[in-house]
């Protein structure tokens, strides 16, 4: 917990002041029930992960923040919202 305290701390859209020793303090409760099993134990190493954006709701609408987006050919761009010209 701490590490991730730790992390956390002065980060955008984390608490701060009062709210940050009361959101540790809660974050501190949360733990595994007593006795509980884990299928499997995963270890990712998270510095070898570039940010994503992602612009939808399907898993192919995302591409790293230094990449590219992708288009997809003889697909037009198609919005139903309100005032979405098209152009």
């Amino acid at each position: 917990m701490a590490r991730l305290a730790d992390y956390l701390r002065g980060r955008p859209y984390a608490p701060s002041g009062p709210l940050w020793e009361r959101a540790v303090r809660r974050w501190k409760t949360l733990k595994s029930d007593e006795g509980a099993s884990f299928e499997r134990s995963l270890a990712i190493d998270a510095t070898a992960l570039r940010p994503m954006v992602t612009w939808g709701t399907s898993p192919d609408m995302v591409a790293a923040v230094d990449g590219r987006v992708r288009t997809r050919p003889n697909r037009p761009m198609r919005c139903d919202a309100p005032g979405w010209s098209g152009r």
